[in-house]
């Protein structure tokens, strides 16, 4: 280059060295040359490389791992992880980049794509990232609370988890509910799985669990022929409603099957009605199998679910108490199933004919109990007396002549509210035809007598 320039501007080699010195020579005449005072020092370039994840580890929350890195010209580094693949970047530490090594515990953020990234912090544009590696929530399937053993006490949490998600004291273990708690590989997390988990418990060796409770997450897969449900097995919905003498209406959800031999191990419901007619004032009892979400009561809705890991059928919730608000309510109460699963084998029941059936409405509730005049009255050969029944109780409707002799029995059993229609076609116990004449007919229940007369023409 010409010497007049008096001045170079150098492009720096990446070649660091504490004794760097320039010389500049007249290429006309190697004797006459000039080498700087004295040396300097040439810096490498700035440069981080993360050498551990490399990708491809599988990393268990809750562990401590080493992240270490090698560097150079670089002071200080802020340490970031990501488990969207580098979408997102939360904060690890700010520490020295001599140290080369941090201890990490690793968070409970189950990823495939989580990444580690090292940044000069003088230096933005100077960082480095890691491949892509697992992290992994480690446990056992269906421990929900974190303290190495799958019992009733996870049980409850994923019950509750399946009833009311947004439970307070749960959210500090969602993790492990969410991500250990899916024991039967359906891909839910719901009420089956607390019937399994209470059930393991108690015998861990019971064939019908599925393999993957009580195992390690990280070693216990998805086994896709599990039986989640039984073709040909039934849940049915029912409900008891009736009216009380404090004029409450009192709701009982059960749950009945197909077949009396079924054991129910755990259910879940869903009780409806409308706010404008009905006033929940709450449940009968509460205990440590039954758990109730009424967050959403004034708005005509409480969730429940119960767990009886011997099973039931009928399988009984607790009665709901309710106070009417307009006292001709015509809309009346909805149950629908959420879940139902047998005990023992934890196979989930289905609904015959359609999802539809999973719904059970009533919609007319006596207010109490009447016997009502029979129709045709008088009459021959037969007449038809009506009767409803406001609560579940043992009825009994007999018929007697004017001067008290019994004549006939016509109904002697337990009866579910409702109205009822029992036909009398003239005759007694024995069967034979009796004369014209005035008779009474009496309803009984365990505090109500009520009766009227008939007349039969000939």
């Amino acid at each position: 280059m010409s010497a007049a320039g008096q001045s170079y501007a150098w492009s720096v080699p990446d070649d660091p060295s504490a004794t760097a010195l320039i010389k500049i020579t007249d290429t006309a005449d190697a004797g006459v040359n000039d080498v700087s005072d004295a040396v300097f020092t040439l810096l490498a370039t700035p440069s981080i490389t993360v050498t551990a994840p490399t990708g491809g580890e599988s990393w268990t929350g809750g562990t401590t791992e080493n992240i270490t890195w090698t560097y150079a010209n670089v002071d200080n580094v802020k340490i970031e992880y990501s488990v969207d693949n580098g979408d997102t970047w939360t904060e690890i530490a700010t520490v020295s980049a001599a140290g080369q090594s941090y201890a990490w515990s690793v968070p409970y953020e189950p990823s495939p794509e989580a990444l580690v990234k090292i940044t000069d912090t003088s230096n933005p544009g100077n960082t480095a990232e890691s491949d892509i590696f697992t992290i992994t929530i480690g446990g056992l399937w269906g421990d929900a609370d974190d303290d190495d053993t799958v019992n009733v006490v996870d049980a409850l949490k994923i019950a509750t988890y399946d009833v009311d998600p947004e439970y307070p004291s749960l959210q500090s273990i969602m993790v492990f509910i969410t991500h250990r708690g899916d024991v039967n590989a359906s891909d839910v997390v719901d009420i089956t799985d607390a019937l399994i988990c209470a059930s393991y418990e108690l015998d861990p060796d019971n064939p019908n669990l599925p393999p993957r409770v009580g195992n390690s997450v990280d070693t216990v897969e998805k086994i896709a022929s599990y039986p989640l449900s039984s073709p040909g097995k039934y849940a049915i919905p029912e409900m008891q409603v009736y009216n009380n003498k404090h004029n409450e209406y009192i709701v009982t959800p059960i749950i009945k099957t197909n077949n009396p031999d079924i054991l129910i191990g755990a259910a879940s419901v869903s009780i409806t009605w409308n706010p404008d007619n009905f006033r929940y004032v709450g449940t009968e009892s509460k205990n440590d199998k039954l758990i109730i979400n009424d967050k959403n009561a004034e708005s005509g809705e409480i969730r429940m679910g119960r767990i009886e890991v011997i099973g039931e059928n009928p399988f009984v919730f607790p009665a709901i108490h309710f106070t009417p608000t307009d006292e001709n309510v015509t809309d009346f109460f909805s149950l629908e199933i959420k879940n139902t699963t047998m005990a023992g084998t934890f196979e989930q029941l289905t609904f015959e004919n359609g999802s539809n059936t999973r719904i059970k409405t009533i919609n007319r509730v006596p207010a109490g109990f009447t016997l009502n005049q029979n129709i045709p009255n008088p009459f021959n050969p037969s007449t038809t007396i009506q009767y409803s029944v406001s609560r579940p109780t043992h009825i009994k409707l007999v018929l007697y002549s004017i001067h008290g002799q019994k004549i006939k029995t016509l109904v002697d059993r337990f009866d579910e509210p409702g109205v009822y229609n029992v036909i009398w076609d003239a005759t007694n116990d024995s069967g034979i035809t009796v004369a014209t004449g005035v008779y009474i007919y009496q309803l009984l229940t365990g505090d109500t007598q009520i009766q009227k007369q008939m007349l039969l023409l000939r």
